[in-house]
């Protein structure tokens, strides 16, 4: 699988997060997750942000090997502590197999 250039890096998910869409692995930058209040498909707690200016990058633990990485303009759901829900945008999904090759 290759990286991904850019910043920040892609957020990549492995396990049963991955498991939901198919794949081995599952890439999604971080501008393609929304906050959802309403039938989220991850849910976890805002452990870090990053003021960019124009946009803060929200770090939510949903249990994975690292944080996902969300981006938010302004400071929507940016508040320590704070429990958020997550929907990706299914046509932005990467998906891997286990040899780390595209599925498409």
């Amino acid at each position: 699988m290759a990286g991904f250039i850019g910043s920040p890096k892609m957020n990549f998910l492995e396990g049963d997060f991955a498991k939901a869409f198919d794949c081995t692995t599952l890439g999604i930058r971080s501008e393609q997750i929304d906050f959802c209040d309403e039938n989220p498909f991850w849910q976890g707690e805002v452990v870090h942000t990053e003021d960019v200016g124009s946009d803060n990058y929200i770090f939510v633990e949903i249990g994975s090997k690292e944080p996902l990485i969300v981006r938010s303009p302004g400071r929507k759901g940016s508040e320590y502590g704070r429990k958020v829900g997550l929907k990706p945008q299914d046509q932005h999904l990467h998906r891997f197999n286990r040899e780390g090759s595209p599925i498409r």
